[in-house]
């Protein structure tokens, strides 16, 4: 998951939002051409959304059968709740004018859980969607030092790649606002989205190509031991990113490549699922189709927001054929041994001409990671900001804010590094939330207030997502703390 693009973009103007007041309105071909139209929308929401590295892990965690089912319905939940948010946020422009129609809104998420609950649930929101938006930012930290790991695996363990990568995205950081990094969020956004085709098309050219895979356990240990810097090598508490390599590559020793069965096809079918494998599968998947506390700032940034729906519906068929297509070819190519990051499983196993094309996805997956991280964090000092009152014109104390808080990043990354521990985490807690429990109360409430009656099935239908959010959110937690904890990370130092 990464990331928040939308804070890049430019506020709506005052007469954008004043047209906006009746939605019912026929929007005129004059419209003011800043604002965002369908196509572009939907590339913000699809670039937001779309992560595919751990999909296939998080099929072999929840099982195929079930692992399918959730990749089929949680789309169809995501647009319904975000559909929900997007009809609170026309609410507000009807009943509020004058609070929000001359106004730049810089945070409608928060504001639209004041407008619904009061004080608290702008500040639930907040709290939530800033420790998503660093959570990810952990993530990203996690995911390019993975990758530079695997280009140069001679040189650094993770930890110093992970200084280097926190270095590397200082200055932007610095920068000052969300929109003066646009650059960044469209870099970004455009390579996020070659990087997940050509992961697509990795796996399915690796699924081709012969095999490279040892043999034999000896063999597998000479791949490794000629693989890692001698510092890594000479030492029992080698890095994640060499111990997960190890790892799969020994286990692949011991897997049939000739046998053609159900069981080797398809092995989530025959593998044992248990209650706290199924909750990190299923909060990795949460994670990978959430853009919740994105999607009512790029709402705000439409041109015409009555075509909200249509931006995501578009975006969400993309993203669900496309999640579908990865994590099934994924799971298929390596079956038991898929590792939470599938690039370690294209550089341990595949023929020449898939070790190319895995090179060129690090490349930008390391590159995408570093944008998503500078553009996620961003949103999380301005609320650090606005909260000790520094003034709005950059100056050393906003520099030495921001460096704090990415230092917390670092340290977060460096105490666990394993990007998936955070992702099971983070899908569970916060951006259960998010999606499930925020929406249908906000919707609930507004409506109430708004004098509109809704109907009993509806009232359940939104109870029963709100309970469902909630028991997400405690399982799915419990199993990724039990996660965690079972992990035994390296020394930090």
């Amino acid at each position: 998951m990464s990331a928040s693009e939308a804070s890049l973009l430019p506020s709506t103007s005052v007469q954008e939002t004043s047209a906006l007041l009746d939605p019912l309105a026929t929007s005129s071909d004059g419209a003011d051409a800043k604002g965002l139209g369908v196509l572009s929308t939907s590339f913000f929401i699809l670039t937001g959304v779309l992560f595919t590295i751990p999909l296939p892990y998080a099929l072999l965690q929840t099982g195929l059968i079930s692992g399918v089912l959730l990749m089929s319905v949680l789309p169809l939940t995501m647009v319904y709740m975000a559909v929900l948010l997007g009809r609170c946020w026309i609410m507000m422009l009807r009943r509020w004018p004058e609070r929000y129609s001359g106004q730049r809104v810089r945070r409608p998420f928060p504001a639209i859980g004041r407008a619904a609950g009061g004080p608290f649930w702008d500040v639930a929101v907040r709290i939530s969607v800033n420790l998503t938006n660093f959570g990810v930012t952990v993530v990203d930290l996690l995911v390019a030092t993975s990758t530079i790991q695997i280009l140069l695996p001679h040189h650094f363990s993770d930890r110093v790649w992970l200084l280097f990568c926190t270095a590397a995205m200082m200055p932007f950081v610095w920068l000052g606002t969300p929109m003066e990094s646009w650059l960044v969020g469209w870099l970004g956004g455009l390579m996020g989205l070659a990087a997940s085709v050509m992961l697509l098309v990795t796996v399915i050219v690796g699924g081709l190509a012969p095999s490279v895979a040892p043999t034999t356990a000896a063999a597998a240990v000479s791949v490794i031991t000629s693989a890692l810097p001698a510092t890594v090598t000479t030492t029992t508490a080698s890095s994640s990113i060499a111990s997960s390599i190890a790892w799969n590559v020994t286990t692949a020793a011991a897997v049939p490549t000739t046998a053609i069965t159900p069981a080797t096809l398809f092995p989530a079918l025959t593998g044992t699922v248990t209650f706290s494998s199924f909750w990190i599968g299923a909060s990795t998947l949460s994670f990978t189709y959430a853009g919740m506390s994105i999607f009512p700032t790029l709402q705000h940034d439409m041109r015409d927001p009555r075509k909200w729906s249509q931006a995501l519906i578009l975006s969400y068929v993309f993203v669900s054929v496309f999640a579908m297509a990865t994590a099934i070819a994924g799971l298929q190519l390596f079956g038991k041994v898929t590792n939470a990051n599938i690039l370690l499983n294209i550089q341990c196993h595949y023929s020449e001409a898939g070790h190319v094309l895995s090179i060129i996805c690090s490349i930008l997956y390391g590159v995408v990671s570093l944008c998503n991280g500078v553009v996620t964090i961003l949103p999380v000092v301005q609320d650090a900001e606005d909260l000790i009152s520094l003034p709005s014109k950059t100056n050393y104390k906003h520099i030495l804010l921001r460096t704090f808080v990415l230092l917390l990043c670092l340290g977060a990354a460096e105490g666990i590094p394993h990007f998936d521990k955070y992702i099971s985490l983070i899908g569970a807690t916060t951006i259960s939330m998010n999606n499930f429990v925020f929406p249908p109360l906000f919707y609930y409430w507004l409506s109430k207030e708004d004098g509109t009656e809704l109907g009993l099935g509806q009232k359940a239908f939104f109870g029963e997502m709100i309970f469902i959010g909630l028991v997400c959110a405690l399982a799915g937690s419990y199993s990724a703390i039990e996660n965690i904890i079972g992990t035994s990370s390296p020394d930090p130092c």
